[in-house]
């Protein structure tokens, strides 16, 4: 009587009700059954796929075609996990193609800007669980659109644009006044420039008098790109440079202070324990030259 094949190690056979003892119902191989496994099986009959323990049964052989379904993955969820070249991932190279049903997927690496491509057709539920703190995992980006996923409380989540931070670059004519009068004032540069990066601002301007006119009182200058965002502090300020012919009363320092809610700069005079001090018409000559150069948030 011959020797009948029977299962070693792993039996999935004895839970499916098939008796092991049957050579006509189960096999054991080294791959997966084809369309073309169909003589000398009888429906019903058990394959398993020894290298990656996978379970099949014979559904259907009907015009010499096998219809083979699987029953059981082996040991671990993740059916296939291959590299584009069809050769195993290594931790540090490839993307991850994950191939089968559904996929518990877990890696380890060290902390970085990582991401994880998943391809999801066909597929209407797929959970993921990064780490174990509540911002571990900051985005979840659409590769095709661009767009990112929003979770929101209560209903179903939904892809959105990015919110990508607005960014324009130019130039603006800044204006220099004494006590708010412009009279007779010229310049040989009356030169701004801005970039603005979301709600920041960044500012350059120069001013070269011809003549400085006959205006008097406090010294500013107006035109800035951007109002400054009311609320907090009362003025920011920016960095002033004098280049040519501007006499200050004091010699500590020298700023702009852009003001609260207004497109205004104050050009003061720094002092020690107290509050700046104006510059005034007096400080100015027909020649003089500075520059402003700093940053405000705006609305």
């Amino acid at each position: 009587m011959a020797r009948q094949k029977r299962l070693t190690g792993l039996n999935p056979l004895a839970y499916l009700g098939v008796d092991p003892s049957s050579p006509a119902q189960h096999s054991i191989q080294n791959r997966a059954p084809t369309t073309r496994d169909y003589d000398n099986w009888n429906v019903m009959a058990v394959w398993l796929d020894s290298p990656n323990q996978d379970v099949y049964i014979l559904v259907d052989k009907s015009a010499n075609v096998a219809t083979w379904a699987i029953l059981a993955t082996g040991t671990g969820d993740l059916e296939k996990l291959t590299a584009d070249d069809a050769n195993v991932v290594t931790p540090t190279a490839g993307n991850i193609n994950i191939v089968g049903g559904g996929a518990n997927l877990t890696t380890t690496g060290t902390a970085g800007p990582n991401s994880l491509t998943v391809s999801l057709a066909g597929i209407t539920q797929f959970s993921v669980q990064v780490g174990a703190a509540a911002n571990d995992l900051t985005q979840i980006v659409n590769g095709t659109t661009g767009q990112v996923l929003t979770a929101n409380t209560g209903t179903n989540p939904t892809w959105e644009d990015a919110v990508v931070p607005s960014y324009s670059t130019g130039t603006f004519t800044p204006v220099l006044d004494f006590g708010g009068g412009t009279t007779g004032i010229t310049y040989s540069v009356q030169y701004g420039q801005f970039t603005k990066i979301g709600n920041l601002v960044f500012v350059f301007i120069e001013i070269r008098l011809t003549s400085k006119g006959s205006s008097t009182g406090a010294a500013k200058v107006t035109g800035l790109p951007f109002t400054l965002a009311a609320g907090g502090s009362t003025n920011v300020d920016i960095l002033m440079t004098l280049i040519k012919d501007v006499t200050p009363a004091v010699s500590i320092g020298y700023h702009g202070a852009v003001q609260d809610g207004t497109t205004e700069c104050d050009l003061k005079q720094d002092r020690s324990g107290a509050a700046g001090l104006d510059f005034f018409d007096t400080n100015f000559v027909d020649a003089s030259v500075f520059k402003l150069q700093g940053s405000y948030f705006t609305t």
